[in-house]
């Protein structure tokens, strides 16, 4: 959620001095692309109308619009927080085309930015993006600063969760948040993206060379693209005697979602581990990942699968119970 984008483009007679800004983006957009092709365009018109009529119900003005990132700023923090609740439940009842799910992530931040030649400027813009960029799909997140003025005001079935002091990216000063609880909308969320909770850098993937050229089996290669990419999908088994390609298949489908440019991709062979309290260990030595004094090795896993849109091929699995 670049918060460059506040720095183009704005309207006229934003209102000054204080101010509570809303930054929203989707969370997997280019996933959705992939799979609604065409329809991609219908979805993001849609989702930016959703916010525009909630913003301008809630008496907040749009700042600016760059693909499925959208800026808006209030007045009043209190509309602020409404206008966000408004809309995430809006985004979780509307039925989005070939039934898939919009996940929209908020941050919000509370300040005083200068206005030059019809632009905001100064750290509290930097700021509310960078609380934005921390979220997942669904969330909303607040600085202390908004957090303070709305603490007493909250809407029905609205609650806070205290989410601790994070480092954001180029910001010196940490940052305490606060995770909105909405009554009925999903509530428990990955931790968040902050800089306390960045790993060592590691490989992308750790996927074999290709040694022989993939032939035919192009309608298998779609399906099981088509279903990786659906967001309502966690885990996909894919079953048949010895022999047939099973893991060939797997390994081509890693390499078309690595150029679709899927974050990270790891191939864990378990053909030789006949003890299943060997498996995280395995798993572990595949992601490149060590013993830590304060983790254990299966909270370090969940770190790591939880950086982005991640792949795991679990390799020869079946004889571990």
């Amino acid at each position: 959620m670049p918060e460059e984008a506040a720095a183009r483009g704005f309207p006229d007679n934003l209102p000054a001095g204080t101010v509570t800004f809303l930054f929203t983006d989707i969370e997997g957009s280019t996933k959705l692309l992939n799979i609604l092709g065409d329809q991609y365009g219908l979805l993001l018109s849609k989702h930016r109308r959703i916010l525009r009529e909630v913003v301008t119900r809630w008496h907040g003005r749009e700042v600016d619009l760059q693909g499925d990132m959208c800026f808006f700023t209030f007045s009043r923090a209190s509309d602020a927080i409404n206008a966000a609740v408004e809309a995430q439940r809006t985004f979780a009842e509307h039925e989005w085309p070939e039934k898939t799910k919009v996940r929209v992530r908020m941050g919000l931040h509370t300040g005083e930015p200068l206005i030059a030649e019809g632009s905001y400027i100064g750290m509290d813009v930097h700021r509310a993006a960078r609380i934005g960029d921390l979220g997942h799909g669904g969330q909303v997140l607040l600085s202390e600063t908004t957090t303070a003025l709305i603490r007493d005001d909250l809407p029905v079935e609205v609650r806070l969760r205290d989410m601790g002091l994070h480092r954001l990216r180029d910001i010196s000063h940490p940052e305490r948040i606060h995770h909105l609880i909405i009554d009925e909308l999903k509530s428990n969320f990955p931790p968040l993206r902050s800089l306390d909770t960045e790993l060592p850098p590691i490989p992308r993937n750790n996927l074999p060379a290709e040694i022989t050229s993939f032939i035919g089996r192009v309608s298998d290669l779609d399906k099981l693209t088509s279903l990786i990419l659906d967001p309502e999908i966690r885990l996909l088994t894919i079953l048949g005697t010895g022999g047939i390609g099973k893991t060939r298949l797997s390994l081509k489908v890693a390499e078309i979602l690595l150029e679709s440019r899927w974050d990270r991709i790891w191939l864990v062979e378990l053909a030789a581990v006949a003890d299943s309290e060997l498996v995280t260990g395995t798993v572990a030595s595949s992601l490149g990942l060590q013993q830590q004094k304060d983790r254990s090795l299966l909270e370090a896993i969940f770190d790591i699968l939880n950086l982005g849109e991640v792949l795991l091929i679990l390799d020869n699995c079946e004889h571990i119970l």
